[in-house]
């Protein structure tokens, strides 16, 4: 669970590196690194992807002491699809949310610091549980 943090931590060191740049524009043709980038920090994104579900482990571990393998594999295969529905349902409404208030600055600061902070906190709760 000390990926949660370090991703926290990361995600939020380079949101406030990225404030101190004060890049205001909507246009990537200044030139600069910080707009220029394409970067999708797949880092993060595959440290996130090879860390498996303990949940999916754990009922495949379950199923595999009571010879039902192909149990198991259903029960991790069906808990994936769950998830990604979710995750899917969430970024679609980041994504409206975003459209909607993309003119109120201190609201798109507040909730990005906001989800930061709140993915650092669901860390400290694993790591202390």
């Amino acid at each position: 669970m000390l990926w949660v943090l370090d991703t926290a931590v990361y995600l939020l060191f380079k949101k406030i590196k990225a404030h101190k740049v004060h890049h205001t524009h909507e246009h990537t043709s200044c030139g600069c690194g910080s707009c220029s980038t394409k970067s999708t920090d797949i880092g993060v994104i595959l440290g996130a992807g090879l860390v498996p579900c303990p949940g999916t482990v754990t009922i495949f571990i379950f199923c595999l002491s009571l010879d039902m393998v192909f149990i198991g594999f259903l029960s991790a295969v069906f808990m994936s699809i769950g998830m990604s529905i979710i995750i899917f349902i969430v970024a679609i409404l980041s994504i409206k949310a975003r459209k909607e208030t993309h003119q109120n600055e201190k609201l798109i600061k507040f909730f990005e610091y906001a989800s930061l902070f709140f993915i650092l906190g669901l860390g400290l709760v694993l790591l202390i549980s």
